[in-house]
């Protein structure tokens, strides 16, 4: 009978031996597996050697979004601000600046590849002022391009003191004409083929009236001068 008890016994300090003893080993197991750091209790398969890129999942590289910068140029901006970037497919625009005109129909730049298309340019343009006693063409308060001309014409009261009618738009600004020289006044009229100034010819051509352009034969018959004085408007000191 004491015999069987301290069988049994030992039976019972046996099993809670391996239970503690297999407890253990699977808490060891578990961590070296967490670690990493031992293959003694990581699964295996037949004929498969797993390896540790086999375990760790390696990421998939991203292609980085083209951008492009936004930069400047001559008379004008863009839209975004110069420095700043846009993503593919994305647009700019172009504004010149008050002293400028675009040269072109190109007003917005496109994001391909990290590059901005290219745009119109800005060119300078020069404003048409106003002259005394005589006018441009074009009109004043217009603008013309860089290289374009604009043409003085004096008042019907006035006369050309030189040879210079034409300016021309270089860097925004316009070259200089000769100037126009008034008559004593308005109700006098100037006369490019005599030089000179004459008096009761309206400033306001009237229909009918001889002028330089348009000369009146049937007039100077009329005074019986030479048909040649015709071409004048100084019958008052001719005749």
């Amino acid at each position: 009978m004491m015999m069987s008890t301290n069988a049994s016994g030992s039976s019972q300090k046996l099993v809670k031996m391996v239970t503690w003893r297999a407890i253990l080993f699977v808490g060891l197991c578990w961590l070296l597996i967490m670690d990493r750091s031992s293959e003694a209790c990581a699964p295996t398969f037949p004929g498969e050697d797993i390896t540790e890129e086999d375990i760790t999942e390696s990421p998939v590289p991203i292609s980085p979004v083209p951008t492009c910068l936004v930069g400047t140029t001559p008379l004008g901006s863009f839209s975004p601000t110069p420095g700043s970037t846009v993503v593919e497919g994305a647009t700019v625009t172009l504004t010149c600046d008050a002293s400028a005109q675009l040269d072109g129909t190109v007003a917005t730049a496109t994001c391909s590849a990290g590059v901005l298309s290219p745009t119109s340019l800005c060119v300078p343009t020069c404003l048409v002022g106003t002259t005394p006693y005589g006018s441009f063409s074009p009109a004043p308060g217009s603008t013309v391009l860089e290289g374009d001309t604009v043409t003085l014409t004096c008042d019907a009261s006035a006369y050309l003191d030189g040879a210079v009618v034409t300016a021309t738009c270089s860097s925004g600004v316009l070259s200089s004409t000769s100037l126009c020289l008034p008559c004593p006044d308005t109700t006098w009229i100037y006369d490019s083929t005599t030089d000179r100034c004459f008096k009761a010819f309206a400033a306001t051509p009237v229909p009918g009236m001889c002028s330089k352009d348009v000369p009146c034969a049937g007039l100077a018959a009329l005074y019986g001068a030479p048909s040649a004085l015709a071409y004048t408007l100084n019958f008052q000191a001719l005749v």
